[in-house]
C-alpha cells in the first residue's frame, strides 16, 4: 500500500516480531468526509506557511483528531512553532507529525495533555530539537512507536510522560538522542516493551526510573543494539513478569560493537521467561554477569543465550536453569574467555539437541554442578577442561536408547581411565 492510500484510509501503524512497519487493511479512524481536514501540506518556504487564521486556531484548540496532521509538512531549515491552546483537547496524535520536516518543533502549553493515542506521534520526524510540555503524555497508552526514527538530538520528556502507556512497542527505534532519561513512573503500566529502544545506536547514558518494566511480558529486543551504553542499571522489578526476553540485550549486530561493561539485573528478572534465546548474544564487553535466582527456570528455549560474550570469564546459571530447556544449541559459543561454569541440577535434562554448546570455549577450564545431558554433545574445543570438569559431565549422561556421542577429543580422551570412559559407554553413549 503506498503512503497516500494508507493516509486515505487512516490505518494504525503496527510493530510486529521483526520491528517492521505495516499498515492494517481495516482503518483504526473512519476518515469523516465533512471535516475537510486531515492534514495540512505547507511549505515552509512560503512566508505565509503556518500562519493560522484566528478560527483555525479555534478550531486546532477544540479538536480531538488530529491524526497525521502534518504528515510529509515542512522544510529542514525552518522552525515550526505552534499557538497557544493548539491541541490541548486531541486525543488522537498518531503520526500526527509523521514525515514531518521542520528543523524544530515547539509545542505550546497543553499540547498533548489529554492524548491516549501517541501511536508513532513523531514517526520519522526530522527536527533536530523537541521540546515536550508539560502534561504531554500523561494520559496516554499508546506509545507504540511514538519517536520511531525520530532524528532529533536532544529530548526531553515532562513529567508524567508515559506513566498510564501499556504499549512502548518501538518507542524509540532507531531514535537518535545520545542521552534518554525517562521519568517517574514511565512505563510502570507497560506490558509491551518490545523492541522499546530498539537499534538507538547513538545512546549513550540511559536513566529509568523505578517500577520501568516490572508489568512488561514481552521484552524482546527491549535493548536490541543499543551499542553505545556503557552501563545498564534495570530497576526493581524489570522482567519479573516476562515471558519472553529474547534478544533483549543482542547488542553487537550489524557490525557494531558492544561497549555494555557493566549490566545489573533486578532479583526476579527471568523468572517466568520461556524465551531467552540470544538473550545475552554479542554483549562482547561483559566480563561477568550475575543471573538472579529464578532465571531460566522456565526457559524452554535458551539457544545462544550467553553466544559470543567474548570477554566473559565466569558465569553461574541459578538453580532451575535450563532444566525445562528444549533447545540449547550455541548457548556458550564463542565464550573465548569463559574459564568457569557452574550448571546446575537438570541442566540440558530435556534438551533434543546440544550441538555446539561449548562451541570455541577454548578457555574453559572448570565445570561444575551436575547436568543431565541426553543429546550429543562435543567438548573437543575445550581441551583445557580438568578431570573432574569432564566426570561432572559424563557422571550426569542420562541412559540413551538411540545412539549419542560424546565427542571428547585427544586431549580430553586423553586424561579420563578406561573405567571413567566405561560409566558413558555403560549408559549407551559413543565416547570420541
Amino acid at each position: 500500500m503506498s503512503e497516500e492510500a494508507a493516509l486515505k484510509d487512516n490505518a494504525a501503524i503496527v510493530f510486529e516480531d521483526n520491528a517492521a512497519i505495516v499498515f492494517e487493511d481495516t482503518p483504526r479512524i473512519p476518515v469523516v468526509d465533512a471535516d475537510p481536514i486531515l492534514c495540512i501540506y505547507k511549505d515552509f518556504d512560503d512566508p505565509s506557511a503556518f500562519e493560522f487564521t484566528d478560527d483555525e486556531i479555534l478550531d486546532f484548540t477544540k479538536r480531538e483528531q488530529m491524526s497525521h496532521l502534518f504528515y510529509m509538512s515542512g522544510s529542514k531549515t525552518k522552525p515550526l512553532v505552534l499557538p497557544d491552546g493548539f491541541g490541548q483537547s486531541a486525543t488522537d496524535l498518531s503520526r500526527c507529525f509523521y514525515n514531518c520536516k521542520c528543523q524544530s518543533l515547539t509545542l505550546p502549553d497543553g499540547f498533548g495533555q489529554n492524548a491516549t493515542d501517541l501511536n508513532g506521534c513523531f514517526y520519522n520526524c526530522e527536527c533536530q530539537s523537541l521540546t515536550l510540555p508539560d502534561g504531554f503524555g500523561q494520559n496516554a497508552t499508546d506509545l507504540n512507536g511514538c519517536f520511531y526514527n525520530c532524528e532529533c538530538q536532544s529530548l526531553t520528556l515532562p513529567d508524567g510522560f508515559g506513566q498510564n502507556a501499556t504499549d512502548l512497542n518501538g518507542c524509540f527505534y532507531n531514535c537518535e538522542c545520545q542521552s534518554l532519561t525517562l521519568p517517574d513512573g514511565f512505563g510502570q503500566s507497560a506490558t509491551d516493551l518490545h523492541g522499546c529502544f530498539y537499534c538507538a545506536v547513538n545512546l549513550k547514558t540511559l536513566i529509568l526510573p523505578d517500577g520501568f518494566g516490572q508489568n512488561a511480558t514481552d521484552l524482546s529486543w527491549c535493548f536490541y543494539m543499543c551499542a553505545g551504553l556503557e552501563k545498564l542499571v534495570l530497576p526493581k522489578g524489570f522482567g519479573q513478569n516476562a515471558e519472553t526476553l529474547r534478544e533483549c540485550f543482542l547488542t553487537g549486530d550489524y557490525g557494531k560493537l558492544s561497549n555494555l561493561a557493566t549490566l545489573i539485573l533486578p532479583e526476579g528478572f527471568g523468572q517466568k521467561a520461556t524465551d531467552v534465546g540470544m538473550c545475552f548474544c554479542e554483549c562482547i564487553a561483559l566480563t561477568s554477569l550475575r543471573l538472579p535466582d529464578g532465571f531460566g527456570q522456565k526457559a524452554t528455549n535458551m539457544v545462544s543465550a550467553f553466544a559470543n560474550m567474548q570477554k566473559l570469564r565466569a558465569l553461574i546459571l541459578p538453580e532451575g536453569c535450563g532444566r525445562q530447556a528444549l533447545y540449547i544449541a550455541t548457548m556458550f559459543y564463542e565464550c573465548y574467555e569463559l574459564t568457569d561454569l557452574h550448571l546446575p541440577d537438570g541442566f540440558g535434562l530435556k534438551a533434543a539437541r546440544a550441538n555446539g554448546v561449548f562451541g570455541k570455549c577454548i578457555a574453559l577450564t572448570n565445570i561444575t554442578g551436575n547436568p543431565n545431558f541426553g543429546a550429543s554433545l562435543d567438548l573437543s574445543d575445550s581441551p583445557l577442561l580438568t578431570v573432574d570438569s569432564l566426570m561432572v559431565v559424563v557422571s550426569g549422561l542420562q541412559t540413551v536408547t538411540e545412539a549419542q556421542t560424546l565427542t571428547l577429543g585427544e586431549a580430553n580422551k586423553a586424561k579420563l581411565t578406561e573405567a571413567q570412559i566405561k560409566i558413558a559407554t555403560d549408559k549407551g553413549w559413543t565416547v570420541a
